[in-house]
């Protein structure tokens, strides 16, 4: 079954709340309050519908001269907002523009279901994007792609293993190598889990393929460690009614390190997470979900060598993790609270719950970040007037709303995947909105903070 096709079955078939007008923002100028339920509140109006494929620019509006300083708490001409203060982010920014202004965004508007699963801001000031796309409608190919800060793609590349179904759900650059995690598809054994290390022009330096024999191997979560070894984690059938959170440390050249297996699950959840974050000393925090059981949320910590876990947290129940990041020593996660409600939530060092919201009015959280000021962002979707919409939200360190919107392509189901931030706070999201015609079209866009 296609990756889209899947997707759109588990929304179908999740209970949720009516949801907020398509491409409707009521502005609130940072209201940190509960919404009502279907409501999202947001510092940057009305949001524009889904255009063609290509950039969307934007002016600063910061007035010069001798006009009066942007910050002096005194809307001037040349400003769209001015509160005074120095937090970006917070409804008006330090340029006197609202926050979370759509800078651009660019749809694929081609041939075939194009599916952006991953971004990762690059260290030669690229964007790299991974993902899956259906060239001729009938079999998916994993998909990376390379974007310039203004929108512009700069090269593709599909790699096909199979006649069937493949993808790439997580990517990572350093200096001179890519690494890439993700799936094939074997008619022998369903999903297989696929592993790889590409050149900075996409071509497979090496690459590894686990097949577990048992049905639906998945590498969902990738990330790279200070001392430049590759973690890899997913999910492994290790036999009938047994599905462990699989987690490996590669070094550079493929040679396996140590590989962790903690079964959690009685089948394969596609590829809901796991989630994978590193911290400075190179341990690990892992989230995902446990029905053991009951379903509840599992969070791991690894040590930097593998080893037994140094602490867990499990006992919330109702919980499916698919985001994981680090604010300092703490953890935060997204996913999804049963029955479809998106959920942020922050978890102190040992695995104490610091705070959670529902703020972020939805169905799913699919990934989250944190910037430079301790902000945290989320991105996931959640009803709409037709379909689903994608949802993109912004909170403090304390878990307070900072905005939050509700994008609407208008044509159908539309799904946030991805988000990251980069040095500036400029916020990059990549998902999925549904096309005019029968194809998906890969949606990548650029926000202010």
């Amino acid at each position: 079954m296609r990756q889209v096709e899947m997707l759109v079955a588990v929304i179908v078939m999740t209970g949720c709340p009516v949801g907020p007008t398509p491409g409707e923002a009521t502005e609130t100028g940072g209201t940190t309050g509960t919404t009502s339920p279907g409501e999202m509140t947001t510092t940057s109006g009305s949001e524009p519908s889904t255009t063609p494929t290509g950039v969307t620019p934007t002016s600063s509006g910061t007035s010069t001269g001798g006009a009066p300083a942007c910050g002096d708490g005194t809307v001037d001409a040349g400003e769209a907002c001015d509160d005074g203060n120095t937090v970006e982010g917070d409804g008006c920014n330090n340029d006197c523009q609202e926050s979370a202004r759509l800078l651009w965004q660019n749809l694929s508007q081609r041939r075939g279901a194009d599916v952006y699963l991953d971004v990762e801001a690059a260290p030669d000031g690229t964007l790299l994007i991974s993902g899956q796309r259906s060239p001729d409608g009938t079999q998916d190919d994993r998909w990376l792609v390379r974007f310039d800060l203004d929108g512009n793609m700069l090269w593709e590349r599909s790699y096909d293993g199979s006649a069937t179904s493949e993808a790439i759900f997580a990517v990572a650059q350093r200096d001179d190598a890519v690494f890439a995690a993700g799936s094939t598809w074997s008619d022998a054994d369903a999903w297989d889990l696929w592993v790889g290390r590409l050149d900075l022009a996409g071509e497979v330096v090496w690459e590894e393929t686990l097949s577990s024999g048992f049905g639906g191997d998945f590498a969902t979560g990738l990330v790279m460690t200070a001392a430049g070894d590759v973690v890899v984690t997913g999910e492994v059938s290790e036999g009938p009614g047994e599905v462990s959170v699989w987690t490996r440390l590669y070094a550079p050249d493929g040679a396996v390190k140590w590989t962790r297996a903690e079964p959690v699950l009685h089948k394969t959840t596609y590829y809901f997470g796991p989630a994978v974050a590193v911290a400075a000393d190179d341990t690990l925090r892992v989230g995902f979900a446990s029905d053991t059981d009951t379903l509840h949320e599992l969070l791991l910590a690894y040590p930097a060598d593998g080893g037994e876990p140094l602490w867990q947290q499990g006992e919330t129940p109702d919980g499916l993790i698919s985001g994981v990041a680090l604010l300092g020593a703490d953890v935060v996660t997204t996913g999804e609270r049963y029955k479809g409600k998106f959920f942020v939530r922050r978890v102190a060092e040992g695995g104490a719950s610091l705070w959670e919201t529902q703020d972020c009015v939805g169905e799913a959280g699919r990934a989250v970040a944190v910037d430079g000021q301790g902000d945290v962002i989320a991105i996931g979707y959640g009803p709409g007037q037709t379909a689903t919409n994608i949802r993109l939200c912004k909170f403090s360190g304390e878990g307070v709303l900072r905005w939050g919107k509700d994008l609407d392509g208008q044509f159908g189901h539309d799904l946030g995947h991805a988000v990251t931030v980069l040095a500036d706070g400029r916020i990059v999201a990549a998902g999925v909105m549904a096309g005019e015609g029968e194809d998906p079209d890969a949606w990548l866009a650029m926000f202010a903070p």
